[in-house]
Order: structure tokens, then C-alpha cells, then sequence
């Protein structure tokens, strides 16, 4: 049987009414038999206090409530990933990252964690980790694609030294989704590799193309000017 939260009726930084509630819960949960009703309105009752707590910038006791919530709840997956959010805050990143693999293993298509799990691999500096989550991300065809994951991907796969690799799979997912950001990042990988020819025939590819925005062909054929075998410094500016 989980501990009740320490109650703490005098904390201005709680509403009385939830402390009053969870009080009220806290001591029918202590008699049992103890319905599931009363574990799930103790549950609600601890997690609209961490988000108070929260709210007043109380990160740490604002997790420790909501832990105390997912002791009664623990498929909850909406407060496993806010549990990851607070832990990132609070820098705890050990539990941020389980809060987050716990997500997966209730959801594993879920998206947005996925890319959260990437983001604490990249500050880690767990690049192979990072790569794998952003090539799960990215291939979901239900994924708003954005540039910015596609060239931090482009640059893992240049820095773990998969530029093979690495241009294999944005070939592929260019021809799967007509979408040329992944021609954009192929043409990265091809300088990277050193062949500044290869990647500007590349970018010409975008800047011809008749659906490509006009954005993209002008940022293809500023970047093809730029490209020149072994300048990786110039390269990895347009990935900032």
C-alpha cells in the first residue's frame, strides 16, 4: 500500500480545497477494503496538486506528488510523460528518461516522446541512442516532418560517422514521401563525405523540382554556392 503524501494544510502554495480532498481520500484509502473509485479520485486529487505546485515553481515536491499518483495509477500514461517534463526541469534526467520508456512501453507509437527520449540522448551525448530515436520519428508517416530533427539527424550520422548509412536512409525516405528536406539532408551527407560535386548536382535536383516552396529552392541554391570538399565548418552552420 503506497504512503500518503505528506499533507500539508498550512501551504499557501496548495489550494486548501485540494489538500482538504486529498486528506479526505488519504484517510479513506488508510481503511480498507479500498475501492477503485477512491484509488483513482487519490490519484487525480495528488496530480492536480503537482500541477499547483508546478505552476508556483515547486518542480521538485510537484514531482513527488505526481510519483505519488502513478504509485496509484501507474498506467497512467499522460503523467508518466509529465513526470519525464518536471524530471528534464529539475535535471533530473535518469528518471526523466524512465518516465519516458515508460511511455513507449504503454504507447509505442507515441511520437512525442520518442523525440523527448532523442533530445536527452543528444544531451548525453548518447548520439547512436539519438539517431535511432530520430529515425523512428521521422519515418512515421503520421509525423509532421520539420527541418530542424532531419538536420540534427544529418549531422548524428556525421558525427557517429554513418554518412553511408545515413545517406541510404534519406534517399529512401525522399523517394518514399516526395518530401525534398531529405534531399536537402542527402545532399549534407554527400559533402560530408567530401564530394562537394555530387552533393551540389544534389541540391540541383530541389531547385529544379515544380513542387518544391520557393524557400527551400533558394536556401538548396545558397547552400550549393557554399559547398566546397572539406569545408565541414560552412557545412555545419546551416545545421545551428
Amino acid at each position: 500500500q503506497p504512503e500518503p503524501r505528506p499533507r500539508e494544510a498550512a501551504d499557501a502554495r496548495i489550494p486548501g480545497y485540494l489538500v482538504q480532498e486529498e486528506a479526505r481520500l488519504a484517510e479513506q484509502f488508510a481503511r480498507p477494503p479500498v475501492r477503485l473509485e477512491l484509488i483513482g479520485q487519490l490519484a487525480e486529487t495528488r496530480a492536480q496538486i503537482a500541477e499547483a505546485l508546478a505552476r508556483q515553481g515547486e518542480l521538485e515536491r510537484a514531482r513527488d506528488y505526481l510519483l505519488g499518483a502513478l504509485e496509484l495509477e501507474p498506467e497512467a500514461l499522460i503523467r508518466w510523460e509529465r513526470l519525464g517534463d518536471l524530471s528534464v526541469q529539475v535535471q533530473d534526467r535518469a528518471l526523466a528518461q524512465q518516465a519516458y520508456l515508460k511511455v513507449l512501453t504503454l504507447d509505442p507509437a507515441h511520437r512525442a516522446t520518442r523525440a523527448k527520449l532523442a533530445s536527452l540522448a543528444l544531451a548525453q551525448r548518447d548520439y547512436a541512442a539519438a539517431r535511432r530515436h530520430l529515425e523512428i520519428v521521422l519515418a512515421d508517416e503520421a509525423t509532421p516532418r520539420e527541418w530542424l530533427p532531419i538536420a540534427t539527424l544529418a549531422s548524428l550520422y556525421a558525427l557517429t560517422g554513418q554518412t553511408a548509412q545515413g545517406r541510404q536512409y534519406f534517399s529512401r525516405m525522399a523517394m518514399a514521401t516526395g518530401d525534398d528536406r531529405f534531399v536537402l539532408a542527402e545532399a549534407i551527407l554527400i559533402q560530408a563525405d567530401g564530394d562537394g560535386k555530387g552533393a551540389a548536382k544534389r541540391l540541383r535536383d530541389i531547385e529544379g523540382g515544380e513542387m518544391t516552396p520557393e524557400l527551400l529552392k533558394r536556401y538548396a541554391e545558397r547552400l550549393r554556392r557554399e559547398f566546397e570538399p572539406g569545408l565541414l565548418d560552412k557545412l555545419f552552420k546551416w545545421l545551428k
